[in-house]
């Protein structure tokens, strides 16, 4: 899962520690993806929580900068057949070129195939077309929204 900190009307911070406390949020990693202005102790709570944070600026805080940053921890990923990620497609669903090229960038890294829509529609015809495992897709789209 994909979860920007900020969302309109819940905090994300409340909403991860709620899905962790799930059975499906205990296996899922979860990647951070936010301009929130992080604190000592929201990053303390995100290196016990999430498997990746990418800031959605170009400068990352010195605090992230490493091997955490923008690096998935091992053994989280696996497939439903307990096989390893490599090559499993995931769906981008983002009118933001900026969020797709990073989130491209770090899924390709860990081994998955990366297709990209930037609308709805677009969105549709990719599932059809290439059927992946995940879609990772963007609440805000300029043609719908996620919940519809």
């Amino acid at each position: 899962m994909v979860l920007d900190l900020i969302m309109p009307h819940l905090d994300g911070f409340e909403f991860l520690d709620r899905f962790r406390r799930t059975d499906a949020g205990q296996r899922t990693p979860v990647i951070i993806w936010t301009v929130k202005d992080l604190t000592t102790h929201d990053q303390a709570r995100l290196r016990e929580t999430a498997q990746a944070v990418v800031m959605k600026v170009a400068m990352v805080p010195p605090a992230w900068s490493g091997s955490w940053t923008l690096s998935c921890r091992a053994g989280r990923h696996r497939s439903k057949k307990g096989g390893s990620v490599a090559g499993e497609c995931i769906l981008i669903v983002d009118d933001n070129e900026m969020n797709v090229k990073l989130l491209r960038w770090l899924l390709e890294k860990h081994g998955y195939a990366v297709h990209t829509a930037c609308d709805a529609q677009t969105a549709r015809t990719s599932v059809r077309a290439v059927h992946p495992q995940l879609v990772l897709m963007d609440i805000q789209l300029p043609d719908v929204t996620a919940c519809s």
